[in-house]
């Protein structure tokens, strides 16, 4: 059984969670009873609208959502709430048990107050950003399967190179890699740059590859009982099959002297 220890100089940039529950569309009521409950944590509040894309039999229906983000301190962590779901994000990742916890405490508090009825997804994402030191290259820290093809490296300077794989898990989640590799300063995919947490890009662009294994089990038809207990077991499973496609596509020498 591999060894998953605590990488102290780990690459990963950003973890969030996402739990989407059955639409509280009064779901303003209950901000301020939110906002009290999370001010000692979470001390920092905003608000925004955000574009809904809802598709039905009568077509396509655009329709403004509001938000409100509640972050920390420092603005390494952060909720944000709407009406229908509820996502906790950090760039200060502990070991798992930790994480689950903050996770846990956030859907208590949701429970509590607002008592969501169904959940109908939820997801486990972690973003990479993997770059090389002097003499290093990126084919010694990850599999070549997500590298630019040999057979077109002698065309021309890399400009980016994209793959996504989508795995099914335990027959009822699904586990979606994505890479990019490119000379960039970003640090987190291009669908995340607009986030409620600090998220410092580099001053330089480099040549590196940014990983985002995103997990997630979702059923519209058979949504569960919002129970935050359960909610948390399905995370840990998420998060086991993430962690061991983590290790899988990442290489000994990285995880044992690189990121140690």
């Amino acid at each position: 059984m591999p060894d998953y220890r605590k990488l102290e100089n780990q690459p990963l940039v950003l973890a969030l969670v996402e739990v989407r529950f059955s639409p509280i569309f009064g779901i303003e009521k209950y901000i301020p009873d939110l906002q009290d409950k999370l001010r000692g944590a979470y001390p920092h509040v905003e608000s925004s609208l955000s574009q809904s894309i809802e598709v039905n039999e009568q077509g396509v229906n655009l329709s403004n959502v509001n938000r409100w983000a509640f972050a920390s301190k420092d603005h390494s962590s952060a909720v944000d709430i709407s009406y229908n779901r509820i996502v906790f994000f950090t760039t200060r990742y502990p070991r798992f048990e930790g994480f689950a916890e903050q996770v846990k405490q956030l859907l208590d508090i949701l429970n509590d107050i607002a008592k969501p009825s169904l959940c109908s997804r939820i997801g486990l994402r972690y973003c990479d950003v993997i770059k090389t030191a002097q003499d290093e290259t990126l084919g010694q820290l990850v599999s070549p399967g997500f590298l630019l093809p040999d057979c077109l490296s002698q065309s021309g300077p890399i400009a980016q190179h994209l793959t996504e794989t989508v795995i099914e898990t335990n027959g009822i989640s699904h586990l979606v890699v994505r890479s990019l590799q490119a000379v960039t300063n970003n640090v987190t995919p291009p669908d995340i740059q607009q986030v409620p947490v600090k998220i410092t890009h580099d001053d330089e662009a480099s040549n590196r590859l940014i990983l985002d294994f995103d997990h997630f089990w979702q059923n519209e038809d058979e949504q569960k009982d919002f129970c935050p207990n359960e909610i948390i077991q399905m995370l840990s499973q998420l998060h086991i099959d993430s962690r061991k496609a983590f290790w899988n596509v990442t290489t000994d020498y990285a995880r044992n002297e690189k990121w140690t």
